[in-house]
């Protein structure tokens, strides 16, 4: 029976081709954005903690800012870290490495150019390398040890693209008006750190001949954690101790420690977003799909109440043409869901190469999970039952009589 219903609805919707397919437009639209959203929302978290991990899951960061996800930023008094601070950070348990950095920005001259850079002043050079340095890695050249004063390593970009001509190692530019040498330039980062790529290093004590008043006031403590070690616990451990010495309470802390949870948190808080606003529009398309679906049936029933008529008078139930009918519906909302997963499939393969050409990411890769795909098929189908039912209802409730005298 099921069979030969099944049959029997396909051989109704080819029928009428034209018709069905401007009636699956709506459900096409709403699964191909609901389908196009999982699939690109899944990708964009994956690639994010992939190039997080890149840098490894034990690196934290502290800075003199309170960052709410939920709010504006809360700005410390003095804005800046100290010392002191570095040296309470470095000795809570469980933390590796430990440096400091003064991050501004500066005019670079190259040749007859000038553009204004972030220039990042490194307190604990060896530290740095160790956390940061190595895992970025060098293109060309070498880094500088600590009582370097005029020696920068620069960022892939700063190096090919800022300027017209590339900085090769052995260049001199100025900083600021003074001559620094480039020993070293960075590999390509891209992606959502591709800030990286802009940036200047050198060391703290280069801070006197640039003009720079205070050299022990920073703007990030950057730090790693032990192997074996929690970072996240490390984290916390470092906030506690950071509240403690600068007398605060809980959640009225004027700094931020930067974990890979803090990091995982808002990312994830920000794809939400963006993703329950798709999910809206989606369910506007289903919702006119939906609609689409209803009137067609009752066209349908309409055109088909003669063929009711002669069924029922040949045994069918009201139960058979109820079933028959929301079989159809669901079939027509099951194939517009397909053709929706298709599309969604397709429009997040466009967006990611889009993405990967904005983001400078060469490896964005997509990410299908089979259940999207049902999830997707099944919504369709949902759909076009549910908006099928009153259609449906009336299809079964045709007296034989009335029916056979349709023309």
């Amino acid at each position: 029976m099921i069979e030969e219903t099944l049959k029997l609805v396909v051989r109704n919707l080819a029928r009428r081709k034209l018709r069905t397919f401007l009636t699956l437009l709506g459900i096409i639209i709403g699964v191909g954005s609901l389908t196009g959203v999982l699939i690109l929302g899944e990708s964009m978290k994956n690639n994010v903690y992939k190039q997080l991990q890149k840098f490894g899951g034990d690196y934290i960061s502290i800075v003199p800012i309170r960052l709410e996800r939920e709010s504006i930023p809360l700005f410390s008094k003095k804005m800046h870290l100290t010392d002191e601070e570095m040296k309470i950070v470095s000795q809570v348990e469980g933390v590796d490495h430990v440096f400091a950095l003064i991050r501004t920005t500066l005019p670079i001259k190259y040749k007859k150019e000038e553009f204004p850079i972030t220039v990042n002043l490194i307190k604990n050079v060896k530290d740095w390398k160790y956390v940061t340095g190595e895992r970025i890695g060098l293109e060309d050249g070498r880094f500088f040890d600590e009582n370097e004063k005029n020696v920068a390593v620069i960022g892939y970009d700063v190096a090919h693209e800022m300027f017209s001509k590339d900085i090769e190692v052995g260049s001199r530019i100025y900083i600021n008006g003074v001559p620094f040498k480039v020993v070293g330039i960075a590999n390509k980062i891209g992606g959502y750190m591709s800030s990286l790529d802009q940036s200047i290093y050198i060391s703290i004590e280069a801070t006197d001949s640039l003009g720079i008043e205070d050299k022990r006031e920073y703007n990030l403590i950057g730090l790693n954690a032990k192997e074996g070690y929690d970072p996240d616990k490390v984290a916390d451990a470092a906030e506690e101790a950071l509240r403690k010495y600068r007398k605060e309470k809980e959640g009225e802390e004027t700094f931020t420690v930067i974990g890979s949870k803090f990091f995982k948190e808002t990312i994830d808080e920000a794809l939400n977003t963006m993703t329950m606003f798709q999910y809206a529009i989606a369910s506007i398309s289903l919702l006119v799909g939906g609609i689409g679906i209803a009137n067609i049936m009752y066209v349908i029933v309409l055109e088909r109440t003669r063929e009711i008529g002669i069924m029922k008078a040949v045994g069918a139930t009201k139960r058979f043409i109820l079933v028959l009918f929301l079989i159809e519906s669901g079939i027509i909302g099951l194939i517009g869901a397909i053709i929706g997963d298709l599309l969604g499939v397709g429009f997040s393969y466009s967006l990611s190469n889009l993405m990967g050409k904005m983001y400078e990411m060469q490896n964005f890769s997509i990410t299908i999970k089979p259940v999207y795909l049902a999830i997707g098929a099944l919504i369709g189908f949902m759909t076009g039952v549910i908006f099928g039912i009153l259609p449906a209802k009336k299809a079964s409730e045709i007296e034989i009589v009335q029916a056979l005298r349709y023309e």
